[in-house]
């Protein structure tokens, strides 16, 4: 049995469903790898293996049980304590459950959902494309960019406990990105699924149809992004003395290039903006060290780490490309 003779099976399945049960269920994927991509984060940070030991309280050392993890119930009934000794548990773990659901739920949302609904055939037939591999083009898109978020969700927290992007996240998520887009351009791609649905497309409750660029695209657009990168932080390295963005947000600007093609300058503004209001609010990297959780974890650089920054834009300019939602509303208010 082939894999379009599995999508086949599951999307009369998934049809019968209410789209907010198709959609929580995302949300509870998202979750859960929230969870484990902040232990990913912080494991990574203090050189510990993400592997073993399992979970536990670093206030009493003891192990959470399973029923103690679920993500975002446990947080909420336990209130953000251990179940043994009701020490407080940092509030990072819980905000990137609540982020990452919230995402997963959205690139269902924008990818798989307007093929595998009731209601939503015009999707598959602007595609070209018959139901079911138009339903396999849709969750290959939430497959690829779900690996992608969860990638950029550790490389954040990687930099933002310790000011730094390692290589070992950033080269192989540029790699993987790369070769998945160009694998589902040459599935589906040169059917007409890009072609037909148009980047201004809303398919589906006013939603965007999301698709990874063209190969080419994303290319171009991420070599411009890290150039530009690049060039700012030699214009104030000139300036100032002292270089104000790391070599790693520029290879972090070049995976956002092949994730969001031209959006990606809409990410990086995204990214500058955020950074504003973090450092006009005094939400200091200073600060983030002394989170309970993470007590033992060295000073951060008096610098503020701009990667979780720029994976924030990403994500954003992939969930709310200005080219395919603002552009479209803008033509409606105004040219019509």
């Amino acid at each position: 049995m082939n894999a379009l003779s599995l999508v086949q099976e599951a999307l009369p399945l998934l049809q019968a469903l209410p789209v907010w049960l198709t959609a929580l269920g995302a949300f509870m994927l998202g979750a859960a790898m929230g969870s484990f991509c902040a232990l990913c984060a912080e494991r990574s940070a203090e050189g510990l293996s993400v592997v073993a030991p399992a979970s536990y309280c670093t206030a009493c050392g003891r192990p959470l049980r399973p029923w103690h993890m679920v993500p975002v119930i446990s947080r909420l009934v336990l209130g953000g304590r251990c179940a043994h000794c009701r020490a407080p548990f940092s509030a990072d773990s819980f905000v990137l459950e609540l982020a990452l659901g919230i995402v997963f739920a959205l690139l269902w949302l924008e990818s798989a959902a307007p093929f595998c609904l009731q209601g939503t055939g015009p999707a598959a037939d602007a595609a070209g494309l018959a139901p079911a591999q138009a339903f396999a083009a849709g969750l290959a898109c939430f497959a690829l960019y779900a690996a992608l978020v969860c990638v950029l969700a550790v490389a954040a927290g990687i930099d933002r406990y310790r000011g730094l992007l390692p290589d070992r996240l950033v080269l192989p998520a540029m790699g993987l990105f790369l070769a998945g887009s160009a694998l589902w351009h040459g599935a589906w791609g040169a059917v007409s699924y890009p072609t037909a649905a148009g980047r201004s497309a809303t398919l589906w409750e006013g939603l965007p149809l999301l698709f990874p660029p063209a190969p080419m695209e994303g290319v171009l657009a991420g070599l411009a992004a890290a150039g530009l990168l690049l060039a700012l932080r030699r214009i104030w390295l000139m300036r100032r003395g002292v270089p104000a963005l790391g070599l790693g947000d520029a290879k972090l600007a070049l995976v956002m290039g092949l994730a969001a093609g031209i959006e990606v300058f809409q990410g990086l503004f995204l990214a500058a903006l955020l950074a504003l209001v973090e450092s006009r609010c005094g939400r200091s990297s200073e600060q983030s060290a002394a989170r309970p959780s993470t007590a033992a974890l060295p000073s951060l650089p008096a610098a503020m780490p701009f990667g979780p920054h720029l994976a924030a834009g990403c994500v954003l300019s992939v969930l709310f490309p200005a080219s395919r939602f603002l552009l479209p509303c803008f033509q409606q208010a105004f040219l019509q």
